[in-house]
């Protein structure tokens, strides 16, 4: 009896500090309703790799890329030696160019291509381009293959070109741009020849591609702020 009197007090003192301990070792930071339970297995196998689709997979397989390339190298060669003689026509002081077909008609997958590279030409020239007409000069452009007479009298007028008697016109065009201002007064024009063989009008722009693309009726346009 002397012996649990003696440890009596010590262990009645201790018996708080023990339950405080419990408490705190089983409460959580969120809260006591969270408990973890790790990672379970519900014999749902997780998607580590989509399964390739048809039809998109074989449609997105570019097969020609040599002749894609090349052309691409072809719009943006013609495209630079058009802009470098229609260069001193081009503003310099800012103002916003409005880029579009000479005519509705020619909203063909060609002209499309033409578009790309031609605002890719100008904004590499540091020009600012706009989508909004009557604030500014308007640039107008036309891509036409010489198999097109009048194309062709055009080019040999005022490119120099000279046709070789016999000798296929396919895949040879004449670019054509035309500068006016926001009043429609003319202020400048180019044309030059460029070797584009690979280029198809029923293709993607600046794609060879025998599966043909119907023309978007809005296509795409950059502005510069």
């Amino acid at each position: 009896m002397s012996f649990f009197r003696n440890f009596k007090a010590p262990v009645l003192l201790m018996l708080p500090l023990c339950g405080t301990l419990l408490v705190s070792g089983c409460s959580h930071q969120l809260g006591q309703e969270w408990m973890p339970r790790g990672y379970t297995n519900d014999k749902i196998t997780p998607v580590t790799q989509p399964p390739i689709t048809e039809p998109w997979n074989d449609a997105a397989v570019i097969k020609d890329t040599e002749n894609m390339a090349s052309n691409t190298a072809a719009w943006q060669g013609g495209v630079f030696e058009l802009l470098d003689r229609l260069q001193p026509s081009l503003p310099t002081d800012g103002s916003a160019l409005y880029i579009t077909p000479r005519t509705a008609e020619n909203n063909s997958n060609t002209q499309r291509a033409f578009d790309h590279y031609l605002r890719q030409g100008l904004l590499q020239k540091g020009m600012t381009l706009t989508t909004t007409a009557g604030n500014g000069p308007v640039l107008t452009y036309t891509a036409t293959e010489l198999t097109n007479a009048t194309a062709l009298g055009i080019a040999q007028k005022e490119a120099g070109y000279t046709a070789v008697e016999g000798a296929s016109m396919k895949g040879i065009y004449l670019l054509a741009a035309d500068l006016f201002s926001a009043q429609n007064q003319p202020l400048g024009h180019a044309v030059t020849i460029s070797v584009i063989p690979h280029e198809k009008s029923g293709s993607m722009p600046g794609w060879s591609s025998s599966n043909p693309a119907i023309p978007d009726k809005n296509p795409p346009s950059y502005e510069r702020q």
